[in-house]
């Protein structure tokens, strides 16, 4: 009963406007998060390494 008095919710709109994002602003995007992603990992992989390498004395 509750389901059908919900009104369901309009779809996102996008301003008209706004024109999409060209090829190289996404291809900047994806370095960015790219290159966040690598710095992330290597950080997480020192760690651990200088973790086991502590652990062994």
């Amino acid at each position: 009963m509750l389901r059908d008095r919900r009104k369901s919710a309009p779809p996102p709109m996008r301003p008209r406007d706004e024109p999409p994002p060209s090829r190289w602003e996404r291809v900047e995007v994806w370095l960015e998060f790219g290159g966040f992603a690598i710095l992330t990992a290597s950080g997480l992989i020192a760690c651990i390494w200088s973790a086991i390498r502590y652990a062994a004395g």
